[in-house]
């Protein structure tokens, strides 16, 4: 882009092809998509060609669109004029680490989102159990428009389960930094204080500071732990570094 190529093609699975169309984001480059993944939904959904002679052949003699205003595509199907606000946000992105963020944890340990038998997370073939790779997948491919309830499993010792339910889908407003966390209550649980009830446990010994266990508890925590604090400009500042 530097060099002034009015064309960017880009090559590899979902999650390749996500991050390049979000460094692409409102500049005039033109993208141009090679599927070289394993699922495909990136070009599958915009009715791009999957194999590559094909694929090529679209980004010579294609169309070009803007989509929405975000990202200019070399694609065939003249169609789906909103998808590409949704397709460059991947899970693993704009799910996991904004949950990371929010809740305050530091990504120790491995997570998985949870969509009745769909698994999308840390890579995973163990038995009976796959887990795809959340990188691959964007909010698209998680037909949010009729799965309106889904869970994020994060795994540190007894481990934690987020229940996470769909209010709305609705086009991008301006002047609005994505992700961004509009309320909250309490501040997140500490992710290695042992599970939901050991947390239980912390909040009412740290109600009794001058008990053995609650200075303990008061020590580990750090002096600038509250429970009631849910920080909205800290969470907003972090999530606003996320989404550049």
């Amino acid at each position: 882009m530097r060099a002034g190529h009015p064309k960017v093609v880009g090559a590899g699975g979902d999650g390749t092809l996500n991050s390049v169309a979000t460094a692409l984001v409102g500049t005039s480059a033109v993208f141009g998509v090679l599927p070289f993944g394993t699922l495909n939904h990136f070009a599958r959904d915009l009715g791009i060609p999957l194999t590559l002679p094909e694929a090529a052949r679209v980004i010579v003699a294609g169309r070009e669109k803007d989509r929405a205003g975000v990202v200019r595509l070399v694609y065939r199907t003249p169609d789906w004029d909103d998808f590409i606000q949704l397709s460059v946000t991947e899970i693993r992105h704009y799910g996991h680490d904004s949950i990371q963020i929010i809740f305050d944890w530091f990504d120790y340990q491995t997570h998985a989102f949870n969509l009745d038998d769909l698994r999308f997370g840390n890579p995973l073939k163990r038995d009976a159990m796959t887990i795809e790779d959340d990188r691959d997948v964007t909010l698209a491919d998680l037909d949010l428009e009729h799965r309106d309830r889904f869970t994020y499993g994060y795994h540190f010792g007894e481990g934690w389960q987020v229940a996470i339910k769909v209010e709305k889908i609705g086009k991008i407003a301006k002047g609005v930094n994505y992700p961004h966390c509009a309320a909250g209550q309490f501040a997140g649980p500490p992710e290695d204080c042992g599970g939901l009830d050991a947390y239980h446990d912390m909040l009412a010994c740290i109600k009794e500071p001058a008990t053995e266990l609650g200075r303990e508890w008061i020590e580990w925590l750090g002096p600038d732990y509250d429970p009631e604090l849910c920080d909205l400009e800290k969470i907003n500042k972090a999530l606003k570094k996320l989404g550049k």
